[in-house]
């Protein structure tokens, strides 16, 4: 008798302990860091736990969306928004339970929009440039001067990064100058790009029989050019170019190639047999 009532005290205390038991808390998520390109995008993390649990973000641009159901294996979806600053970032989204928690780091990259070249330097006639740069970001562009003379050839490729621009043909004396502006959709990042476009070249020729000889007064800004002086020489022309001194005696042919030239004065005729005004 008495082994049969040791077991009938056994049995209810196993009985106690078996209901009593509870089972233990447990939380995992899968993604530890996730690295987000500038323009961001749409991630999900991957949350396993047997209890409730909760999402919390310490970034504005870092949005989520509670899944339907906290089952055992449950997908969140993170919104990350494009970065509006000019350097990379980092943000947290901590997942937690009581006592518990995993965090999941966003590495965000700067946004990009840097231009292979920032200018140009084209002579007077039409022509096509294209212009090329780098983005990782959205970006617009935009002639913000000289579109009365340059204007975007647009292309329907959604990979490429190269602009092309037709350039009219300059039929002023004059040089002049476009700013053509790329700018981010969402950020203060800017590159300019300046087309400078030469002025029409002005050609004046004079046939002369002096051994010395004196150069005409061009007038006009920033008049640049050669000169071919009939001997064989050749120079650059600027404003203190006054003459040439010859070796032998003859007939020679001066070549006057000029930008940004509207006129000119001869002080003295001396000499001079003929002048070409036919290309100035």
């Amino acid at each position: 008798m008495k082994p049969y009532r040791f077991l009938s005290i056994i049995v209810p205390v196993l009985f106690l302990l078996s209901c009593t038991r509870t089972e233990e808390s447990f939380l995992s998520v899968m993604e530890e860091v996730i690295e987000v390109p500038a323009e961001g995008g749409t991630y999900e993390i991957h949350v396993s736990s047997n209890t409730q649990w909760s999402l919390t973000s310490y970034s504005e641009w870092i949005t989520f969306e509670y899944p339907d159901s906290f089952t055992e294996e449950a997908v969140v979806v993170v919104n990350v928004a494009e970065n509006d600053q000019q350097s990379a970032r980092n943000g947290l989204l901590t997942v937690a339970i009581p006592d518990f928690r995993e965090t999941v780091t966003f590495v965000q990259e700067a946004p990009v929009v840097n231009l292979t070249d920032h200018s140009i330097n084209i002579d007077a006639s039409s022509r096509i440039i294209t212009i090329d740069l780098q983005s990782n970001i959205r970006y617009s562009c935009e002639i913000v001067e000289g579109n009365d003379w340059i204007e975007e050839i647009t292309s329907k490729s959604l990979q490429t990064y190269t602009h092309s621009f037709s350039v009219s043909e300059n039929t002023d004396r004059t040089s002049r100058e476009a700013l053509i502006v790329f700018e981010a959709e969402n950020s203060d990042i800017m590159e300019e790009f300046k087309v400078i476009q030469s002025g029409k070249l002005s050609v004046l020729k004079i046939w002369h029989e002096n051994i010395s000889y004196a150069v005409p007064y061009f007038i006009g800004e920033d008049i640049s050019g050669t000169v071919e002086w009939g001997d064989g020489q050749k120079e650059d022309y600027a404003a203190s170019t006054t003459g040439h001194t010859y070796q032998d005696s003859g007939t020679k042919e001066v070549t006057f190639t000029l930008s940004n030239a509207e006129s000119f004065r001869i002080d003295c005729v001396d000499g001079i047999r003929r002048i070409d005004l036919s290309a100035f």
